[in-house]
């Protein structure tokens, strides 16, 4: 006896995120941030991306760049990481880092740094950086460089060191919902691949009014 085949039911995907910004309206921000950073930024700077989260901006960015005029840049990355210290407190510490060429050389020669990241909530990121580079100046004793921070999304309030020099944000949200999209993890780890930014709904069971929704809905 010949058992018929069946097609699978398919079920409906699980809405996890509701939409704030759009892939075009990212990709129009990088365009814009470049152009800013262009004016100030010099052929030697050293335009560092921390992972994993600012991988998708920083990659959007250096071929911006590029197209500005910038377009000898090297590709610096550090894994910057968030743990608990001794005392059971939030610390960040700089996990490991991949180096595209001699970045320091590019210190000895009095290269500015700037900081690429996906989102600047607490700063504690930033300033982990900062130390680090900074503590490298100083056991080679070189001149220190001044630090820029470029990030796609800021939280309102968000901590700035007093380093910083220049500071350029794609966008600023004063909403307090898990952002999530263009390098940032879902409260699962994942979600990180979405080409938009979104809030996670904390309640999976109320997603009706986004159903159906893409990347490209507003």
């Amino acid at each position: 006896m010949v058992t018929p085949i069946t097609s699978a039911v398919e079920e409906e995907p699980e809405v996890r995120y509701k939409i704030i910004h759009t892939e075009k309206e990212i990709q129009q921000r990088v365009k814009d941030i470049a152009g800013q950073i262009s004016a100030v930024a010099r052929p030697n700077d050293i335009f560092i991306c921390l992972l994993r989260g600012g991988v998708f901006f920083y990659s959007d960015l250096m071929k911006q760049l590029c197209l500005h005029g910038l377009s000898g840049l090297r590709l610096h990355f550090l894994d910057v990481r968030t743990d608990k210290d001794v005392a059971g407190k939030s610390a960040a510490c700089v996990y490991d880092f991949i180096l595209d060429g001699n970045m320091y050389g590019q210190l000895r020669e009095g290269a500015n740094v700037w900081i690429v990241d996906d989102i600047m909530d607490s700063g504690r990121s930033a300033t982990t950086v900062i130390n680090w580079f900074e503590d490298i100046c100083k056991g080679k004793g070189f001149h220190k460089p001044e630090y820029n921070t470029v990030m796609m999304l800021e939280r309102a309030g968000a901590y700035h060191d007093p380093r910083i020099k220049h500071h350029i944000a794609g966008f600023v949200e004063s909403r307090k919902e898990w952002f999530i999209g263009y390098g940032m993890d879902g409260s699962n780890g994942d979600l990180r691949a979405i080409p938009a930014i979104a809030i996670e709904m904390p309640d999976v069971s109320d997603t009706n009014n986004y159903a159906g929704m893409t990347c490209e809905d507003n």
